[in-house]
């Protein structure tokens, strides 16, 4: 009997000591909002959103976070834009409302923003940055604060397949050059790189006296803003490319006509073409 009951006094120790175990409390009793964007080391999030020329808008696609047990009342979050932000209102974005409500047993609401992707260039980076200003709950001092980086992608437009004619315009030689069987192709798994078989359209053969030599390249439309990656020209030790700093900026992608206007710069030489390509 006596070794019974110590058995029972022991197994009630055990018991009460597991209830007891501060593993076992609640260990995040806390209630706070903070941005979704300012979730990481450099307090901002890159958006792309697609620009389709037709007045697409979309949501800005970040989020306000309750950091809380499931609760059973709404809560009001207010927040502002900061006026040093790159984007413009009006222009880059609608500010729908400046507060957002997490609904009860919700853990986060849309911040109601609309980015207008028409108005945003090719190449822009457009900063938005929010700051959380009041809430029905605490407001998290680490992540009330962030940044949304705003650009666009656009849909490939360059038609695939067949030749096109190339002539490189009347130059500081007072020379052309022309190709009528360049070819274009889309680079694997890239929307917006694509080969080129002969950048110059075999300007350089006016010079060398050699046979005709195609010199490839590669070329990035983005939203029909073309740039040149760094080509090397065969037989002359030199390269070509788009530098706008001396003459050469991006060049043009016109979907109706199917004609590229590719300004290059060869700096080896010291001088400035356009290339003139269209599909055949």
């Amino acid at each position: 009997m006596m070794k019974n009951f110590i058995l029972i006094i022991a197994l009630a120790v055990v018991l009460t000591s597991c209830f007891d175990d501060p593993g076992t409390d609640v260990l995040f009793d806390e209630t706070f909002v903070e941005l979704d964007a300012a979730g990481n080391s450099v307090q901002s999030q890159t958006k792309t959103y697609l620009r389709s020329n037709d007045g697409s808008t979309f949501p800005i696609g970040t989020d306000i976070l309750l950091g809380s047990r499931a609760l059973s009342n709404a809560v009001n979050v207010n927040f502002t834009v900061d006026p040093t932000s790159t984007a413009v209102e009006g222009l880059h974005y609608t500010l729908n409302s400046s507060s957002v409500t997490i609904a009860a047993g919700e853990f986060s609401a849309p911040v109601d923003i609309t980015v207008l992707p028409d108005n945003i260039e090719a190449g822009e980076q457009l900063r938005l940055i929010l700051k959380l200003t009041s809430a029905d709950v605490d407001i998290n001092p680490a992540l009330d604060s962030a940044g949304i980086i705003m650009q666009i992608s656009c849909p490939p437009n360059i038609p695939e397949g067949g030749t096109w004619s190339g002539e490189t315009q009347l130059g500081v030689f007072g020379v052309t050059g022309t190709n009528t069987n360049i070819t274009i192709t889309p680079v694997a798994g890239s929307s917006t790189v694509y080969d080129i078989s002969d950048v110059t359209a075999r300007y350089y053969d006016n010079f060398n006296g050699s046979p005709m030599v195609d010199n490839p390249g590669r070329i990035e439309n983005v939203c029909d803003a073309i740039t040149l990656s760094a080509t090397p020209i065969s037989g002359f030790g030199t390269s070509v490319s788009t530098d706008g700093g001396s003459g050469a900026p991006a060049g043009t992608w016109d979907p109706t006509t199917e004609v590229f206007s590719i300004p290059w710069y060869d700096p080896g030489n010291d001088f400035a073409e356009v290339t003139e390509i269209t599909r055949n």
